[in-house]
């Protein structure tokens, strides 16, 4: 059995906009890691009490993004698990997501007037305009 010589500079290790995977992984590593660093900011400035769930999103989220790329630098390929068990939990999410806005804006349902209900409930009174209509949308983070 003859093993193949590993060349980096092969066009199968081509990201779609050209450059290396390994460059590519980087730059959207990073950038996932910028766009939760500013959310987790975000969540314990606006809102103090969330301070700790922000904190523990941080170091989360740090490991998460960054070990990719220690991955990389160490030629480790298991070490982009991580990301990509988040990714996928990320995607599920959004899906419910989007099915639950779905279905509340389905009208003369039950579920559908259940979710609008709940979601209504949780809202703090300045999310509502003088009649009681919710002014957001509907997502399973007011349902919980």
């Amino acid at each position: 059995m003859v093993e193949e010589i590993f060349n980096p500079t092969d066009p199968k290790y081509r990201c779609c906009c050209g450059c290396h995977v390994t460059t590519g992984t980087k730059i959207i590593c990073y950038i996932s890691f910028f766009i939760c660093l500013l959310s987790g900011i975000a969540g314990g400035v606006f809102s103090p009490h969330f301070i700790v769930p922000a904190l523990v999103w941080l170091a989360l989220i740090s490991f998460v993004c960054l070990s990719p790329i220690y991955g990389i630098h160490k030629r480790q390929p298991a070490w982009l698990i991580p990301y990509l068990v988040l990714s996928i939990i990320g995607i599920i999410f959004i899906g419910l997501s989007l099915i639950s806005i779905i279905v509340a804006l389905i009208p003369n349902t039950t579920v559908g007037e259940r979710l609008r209900i709940s979601a209504r409930e949780k809202l703090s009174y300045e999310n509502r305009d003088e009649d009681g209509t919710v002014l957001i949308f509907l997502s399973p983070l007011y349902i919980m």
